[in-house]
């Protein structure tokens, strides 16, 4: 059953020319969970829904469809906000 989250993660993924390997391989999960959450069969806990808002530079809250608007994840007028490939690279590891 197609949910907000599934269509928003499949709308994101594909207008950044992504596979779902690509996206599960950038940010450390499996293939098939990628899968199972574009086709609505499950949801990302926590951890895995934090790690696609920052690679997708997207609010949690928007993922979710708790909020319609697509609210920059981290501030673009504040660079302290702004992490370095290293950092997202690291947080994906969690």
């Amino acid at each position: 059953m197609k949910t907000y989250f599934s269509k928003t993660l499949r709308a994101l993924r594909t207008n950044a020319a992504l596979s779902q390997q690509a996206l599960a391989d950038i940010i450390c999960i499996s293939k098939s969970s990628i899968n199972m959450y574009e086709r609505g069969e499950r949801e990302p806990g926590f951890k895995n829904l934090y790690k696609i808002a920052v690679y997708f530079n997207v609010d949690m809250n928007y993922l979710l469809g708790v909020s319609k608007n697509n609210h920059e994840f981290f501030s673009t007028s504040n660079p302290s906000h702004q992490l370095s490939d290293k950092e997202k690279n690291h947080r994906f590891h969690m």
